[in-house]
């Protein structure tokens, strides 16, 4: 075999290994960035699926659920959201913070088929049915339309206590 022929081959073997390596790894090379319209809203998806974090709380004598903003950093900012799991209501609350000392404790039940809609980085949304809701619970895109039940809570110093019966 030739010096050509020995390089063709090993070319074709890395081809080949490269290629087996992108689909077992499920990498794959880009040629380019992506960038302008299709970037933001690649960006914007990626942001969206990212679920906010869950909260601790503690449970006053009176069944109130309490979430020390001490402790829950992720509320700093305006136009931000929490879940708190695991409360009397058997499913999660969606806390946010508008702006300010604006903040919304939030029934996770979408109104659509009873759907638990869900609180990423960017937003909320209902997962069975796309509703797209803002931080205060408003319905703002999708066909559910049916804004989230705003829970009643009070903002008691560093704390927001949230009523759940």
């Amino acid at each position: 075999m030739g010096m050509k022929q020995f390089f063709c081959r090993l070319c074709g073997v890395l081809v080949m290994m490269t290629a087996t390596w992108f689909a077992v790894t499920g990498c794959a090379p880009t040629s380019r960035t992506v960038s302008g319209e299709k970037g933001a809203n690649a960006r914007k998806e990626a942001k969206r699926k990212q679920m906010a974090p869950s909260v601790p709380f503690e449970t006053d004598d009176a069944g109130n659920v309490v979430v020390n903003l001490d402790r829950c950093p992720a509320l700093d900012d305006d136009h931000t959201a929490v879940t708190v799991e695991k409360t009397a209501l058997s499913r999660p609350i969606i806390l946010t913070h508008l702006t300010g000392n604006i903040y919304y404790a939030l029934d996770s039940r979408c109104g659509h088929d009873s759907c638990t809609a869900i609180a990423t980085l960017d937003g909320i949304f209902c997962p069975c049915d796309s509703t797209q809701y803002d931080f205060s619970g408003a319905a703002v895109k999708g066909s559910g339309g049916i804004p989230l039940r705003e829970l009643p809570s009070l903002l008691n110093g560093s704390a927001i206590v949230i009523t759940v019966n």
